[in-house]
Parts: C-alpha cells; structure tokens; sequence
C-alpha cells in the first residue's frame, strides 16, 4: 500500500481526535477514509509517489483542525501547533515540509475557497509550488466531492441540530434535519458544479456528474421516506459515494 508507515499513524490520529472533540463520521476519519478513496480516484496515475503520501497524509488530517468542532479558537490554535509537530516528529517531514502541508488543509475548505458564488484560489497556494499545488487541489476537489453525499448531509445536520437527541420527539428532529438538508443541497451541492474552475481536474468533474445524478435520486427517496425516518442509522440508505480500493504502490 502506498506510504503504509505513514497513513497508519495519520489514521489513528484521525480517530483519536475525532473521539476528543465529539466529532460525528461526517467530519471524522470515516469522511476522512472517503476523501483519501475520492482522492485516489481522481488522481493521474502519472503522479509521483511524494505526491501520492502527501495527498494521504491531508485526506486523514484535514478535518483534525476544523474549527466547528472545538470549544474555542485557542483550543484549535493548540490543535494546529500539535499537527505540525506530529507531522515533523511522527511523519519525518522537514519544517518547510510540515508548513505547505498545513496551508493545503487549512486553506482548503468550501469557506476558504468559494466567495459570493466564484472560486477563488487562497495567495497561500497560488504562490507555492507546483507539487503543493497538485496536492491542494487533488484533497480540495475530493472533498467537495464527498459534499454530494446525502448520507453525510443528514449525519453532519442531525449532531449539529441536536448534540445532546435534546428535542423529545424523534419525528421533529427527523422533519428539521430532512428540512435543514433539502436547503442545503438546493443552495449549495446542487449549483457546487456551475462555479468556473472549482474542479479543474476532468476525471473530478466527470465524478461530480455521476454523483450529482446519483444524490438527486437519493433526494427523491428522501422527499418521499422522511416521514417515516425514525433513527439514524437509516442514514445509511442515502449514502452515495463509491467505495474503490486503494492504489498499490507502483
């Protein structure tokens, strides 16, 4: 498997985090798992394997210094500062290294990059070299693409609205959370493929046609079983991304 001796660590650390803050599986190391799959998916097969480890180490780490999930910025400023130690002292890499490899996550979200409706690629990574940038947008785009996922969608709605199940009733929290994500799929996934340049790559907006068609169809069911949700665990039934295997290395 490409780069085992580091994806192996970044994956515990992955899971170890998102048991620290709480963090629900749309946002912890099994949309972490999905990214690197979608990642793998899209990448050229002509790509260095630096570049192959450097897109592992960022799919499973991404989502370890999200902001949404910590109590407070000075608890995500420490987060930071032990990333780029674990990515210095447990991966092996330099301080330069260690540095690109914190502005390709930090400055990869939907936030960061989309702006009254255009893409905009951050100074940080317009400025870096080329390999940063072949980096960047592999994990970029593949987490966008894990945004089409209907699954994800209800998971990340459900912990957000209700942390704690706090309302009594389980068919009002089901209507909200069904509610909260037909608004997000209608003014965010579904225009996500119109924005210029948001997937520069043909194989990812290739993929984002098949799974845009895929999660509207999912939508459909939805619309028609909402009613008749009653636990979570249903969620599974709207899943849409693919489950590929990962590259040997060459």
């Amino acid at each position: 498997m490409v780069g085992r001796r580091r994806a192996l660590p970044c994956l515990r650390r992955a899971v170890e985090k998102g048991r620290k803050w709480g963090v629900d599986d749309s946002h912890n190391h099994v949309h972490a798992l999905d990214v690197l799959r979608l990642a793998f998916r899209i990448m050229p097969s002509s790509v260095p394997r630096t570049v192959m480890e450097k897109v592992m180490v960022c799919a499973l780490l991404h989502d370890t210094i999200d902001r949404k999930y910590m109590l407070t910025e000075a608890a995500r400023e420490q987060e930071t500062r032990d990333l780029g130690r674990f990515l210095r002292h447990s991966l092996g890499y330099s301080v330069t290294e260690a540095s690109r490899l914190e502005t390709i996550m930090t400055d990869m979200s939907y936030h960061k990059t989309v702006r009254e409706g255009r893409f905009v690629v951050p100074s940080s990574i317009v400025d870096a070299e080329e390999e940063t940038q072949t980096v960047y947008h592999l994990v970029r785009q593949a987490d966008l693409l894990s945004s089409y996922d209907i699954e994800r969608m209800l998971l990340y709605k459900y912990h957000r609205l209700f942390p704690e199940n706090q309302h009594p009733r389980i068919e009002t929290r089901m209507r909200l959370v069904c509610e909260d994500v037909f608004q997000t799929f209608a003014t965010r996934v579904q225009p996500l493929a119109s924005i210029p340049g948001i997937f520069p790559s043909k194989a990812a907006r290739d993929l984002a046609e098949s799974l845009y068609r895929e999660s509207a169809l999912k939508m459909h069911f939805l619309e028609r079983d909402g009613i008749h949700l009653y636990s979570p665990k249903q969620f599974r039934l709207y899943r849409v991304l693919p489950v590929v295997p990962f590259p040997t290395q060459k």
